[in-house]
């Protein structure tokens, strides 16, 4: 009997080891949508709202674009914190046919495998990068046009990325304009 407890507890014991240490794996290795630049111009982007998944890759952020000042550091983290919505996708007014999404704090440069680039919504289709796959496909129109009424406004889409394993699936706006 002594035995057999004995055996159930290094059961127990190499069960929870091994849980611990896959899990960290599941966390680093989850596609977070990070923010990127959008350039000048008025192009069309796809955000999300932000998560405590964000939370990190903000700190490094801060910490890389403000290196031993950490006054700046806690004014950039502090910012971070206040803004609710992380732009990640987008074309850059059409950088000839390239586009932009960023990862994990990474950002990837994708070309158009598929998809409709002759009208609205110029965002949508397939995509890809090193390492990366990227489709996009609208919901449902939330607004016909913008401030600008520009035709498009804003599209809930769904933002399905693949890299490597790796497939995480982002409910975001698609909008054109400020």
């Amino acid at each position: 009997m002594e035995t057999a407890n004995v055996i159930v507890k290094l059961v127990s014991i190499a069960t929870i080891l091994t849980i611990g240490n896959i899990a960290p794996g599941f966390a680093q290795e989850r596609l977070v949508p990070t923010g990127i630049s959008t350039s000048d111009c008025v192009a069309p982007t796809i955000s999300t709202s932000k998560t405590t998944a964000h939370q990190r890759f903000d700190r490094q952020y801060c910490t890389k674009n403000n290196p031993g000042n950490s006054q700046k550091i806690r004014a950039c983290q502090q910012n971070s914190a206040e803004q609710k919505q992380v732009t990640f996708f987008t074309d850059r007014c059409g950088s000839k046919g390239i586009y932009f999404i960023g990862i994990n704090g990474v950002e990837y440069q994708l070309k158009r495998t598929g998809g409709n680039l002759t009208r609205p919504p110029y965002l949508t289709g397939s995509f890809v990068g090193k390492g990366i796959r990227v489709n996009v496909k609208e919901i449902r129109s939330i607004k016909k046009t913008n401030e600008d009424g520009i035709e498009g406004g804003e599209l809930e889409v769904l933002v399905t990325i693949t890299q490597g394993k790796n497939t995480e699936q982002i409910t975001g706006i698609l909008s054109y304009g400020p």
